[in-house]
C-alpha cells in the first residue's frame, strides 16, 4: 500500500471520528455546541467557519451553534443560554422554575446567573452576576446547570407576588422537589440573601 493511500485512509478515519464526537456532543447538549468545544475536538477555526457558511452549524449566540438546523427545543434554548454565558453559568429564576416544572418563563427571556463578576450581555438572556452563589445551590437537571429548588424559590421570592409564590411553593411540594417544612429549615443557611425573608 502506498503512503499516500494510507494517509488518505487515516485522514478519512480522523474526520469520521471527529464528526461522530461532534454529534455525540450535540446530543448531550440538546443540539447545541460551542466553538471552544469544536476546537477541543480538533476542528480548526476555518473548519468551524466553513460549517457555518454551508449551513451545518447555525449561530445561536456568539460562539454557540445549533447543529444541523437552527430550531431548538426548550432544553436546547436553555443549554445554549448557559453555554453562551460561560462555564460558571446556571439557569435561574423563572427559567429554572420552568425547567423544574413549577413555573413559566417571562416571554422568551431566559434567566441565567453567573457565579462571577461580569457585565456580560446576550440577546434574549437576562444575565445576573452572582459571585456569591454557592456551589451547593447549583446542580444539573436533564444535564443543564440550574439552581437547586430551594435557591430557585428564594430567587422567585424577589420577583413574584406572595400569592403566586405560595402557588409555586405548593407546586414544588406536589412534585416532591421540596416541602414547606424542609424549605423553612433550609432557609437558615441563606440568611441575608434577597428573597429569604
Amino acid at each position: 500500500l502506498s503512503a499516500a493511500w494510507t494517509t488518505r485512509v487515516m485522514a478519512r478515519d480522523i474526520h469520521a471520528a471527529r464528526n461522530r464526537a461532534t454529534w455525540d456532543m450535540a446530543r448531550r447538549q440538546y443540539g447545541v455546541v460551542t466553538r471552544s468545544g469544536l476546537e477541543r475536538l480538533g476542528f480548526s477555526e476555518e473548519a468551524v467557519d466553513h460549517r457555518l457558511a454551508t449551513g451545518r452549524l447555525h449561530l445561536i449566540s456568539p460562539g454557540v451553534y445549533a447543529v444541523g438546523r437552527p430550531e431548538l427545543t426548550p432544553h436546547g434554548r436553555w443549554m445554549a443560554a448557559v453555554l453562551a454565558c460561560g462555564d460558571d453559568a446556571v439557569l435561574s429564576h423563572r427559567s429554572a422554575a420552568e425547567l423544574w416544572g413549577i413555573g413559566y418563563e417571562e416571554g422568551k427571556r431566559i434567566d441565567v446567573s453567573i457565579r462571577r463578576k461580569s457585565k456580560i450581555t446576550r440577546k434574549g438572556i437576562k444575565v445576573r452576576a452572582r459571585p456569591s452563589l454557592d456551589t451547593g445551590s447549583v446542580m444539573r437537571r436533564f444535564r443543564i446547570p440550574v439552581t437547586t429548588p430551594v435557591q430557585m424559590l428564594i430567587d422567585l421570592a424577589t420577583e413574584l407576588q406572595i400569592m403566586r409564590l405560595e402557588r409555586v411553593v405548593n407546586e414544588a411540594d406536589k412534585l416532591d422537589l421540596v416541602d414547606p417544612e424542609t424549605l423553612r429549615r433550609a432557609l437558615d443557611g441563606y440568611l441575608g440573601m434577597p428573597g429569604v425573608r
